[in-house]
């Protein structure tokens, strides 16, 4: 082997330890102690961890937080709701929040969200409000997520004033915000949503406009509110000839 040959392969075999660390999953334990390897679920309590050939595993009480790249299946699944294709995300996110339900990582918390929504748009109602009860238990802590998850079971019960009550909140503080985190401008998006279907019930066609357009304009992380919140402001301006007030 060629000197320049060799120092190729080196070169290989670095950039392939520095992508396997860059790829690792990390757990912050309540401690402040650092775990990482590859997180394979959550089963009885415990987060499994795989570290090596070895799996260990660690309290979930006791794991503050995760961090990890998401399944593909977790973006297919996004796709798919995005496209109102509620069935197909259904099949994506049962999996998925089956594996890893109750995992302080956002895309969990979302995924597990999102699961209650779909089961919404397809009439299942008791299934639906099981998810959302599971995943008001996992994740206390995400206050907002939890009152757009209940008030999106609200409104399938056509009770506005839940919605609202559960609502407005987030949208005055979405107000006081000039720049968004992409999982902030996800939750202000969603909460706009909710409160144009709210105005728009009410026959306020200029506020559900408003409202509609702030999150395809300004909080457009979630591809699904977006499409559902264009649709509604394009039913409006052409039905209703309302404009934003």
């Amino acid at each position: 082997m060629s000197p320049r040959t060799r120092a190729f392969a080196v070169a290989v075999l670095l950039a392939a330890g520095m992508l396997q660390g860059v790829c690792q999953d990390t757990l912050t334990l309540v401690n402040g102690q650092i775990q990482e390897g590859k997180i394979t679920g959550v089963s009885d309590g415990n987060v499994r961890m795989k570290v090596g050939p070895a799996e260990t595993s660690q309290p979930l009480t006791q794991v503050k937080s995760a961090a990890m790249n998401p399944p593909v299946e977790f973006q297919a699944a996004m796709e798919a709701w995005a496209k109102r294709d509620s069935s197909k995300a259904i099949s994506l996110l049962v999996p998925l929040t089956k594996q890893f339900g109750g995992l302080p990582a956002r895309w969990v918390e979302r995924a597990s969200a999102t699961l209650g929504e779909a089961y919404l748009a397809e009439g299942k109602l008791p299934e639906a409000e099981a998810v959302i009860g599971a995943f008001e238990k996992a994740y206390p802590d995400s206050k907002s997520e939890v009152d757009l998850a209940r008030a999106t079971i609200a409104l399938s019960k056509n009770d506005l004033k839940t919605v609202r009550e559960r609502v407005e909140p987030i949208v005055a503080e979405a107000k006081e915000v000039k720049l968004a985190s992409p999982d902030k401008s996800a939750v202000y998006g969603q909460a706009y949503f909710l409160m144009g279907q709210v105005h728009e019930s009410e026959k306020k066609y200029s506020e559900a406009l408003r409202d509609y357009l702030t999150t395809v304009t300004l909080f457009h992380e979630d591809a699904a509110a977006v499409t559902r919140s264009q649709e509604r402001a394009d039913v409006l301006v052409k039905e209703k000839l309302a404009v934003v007030p």
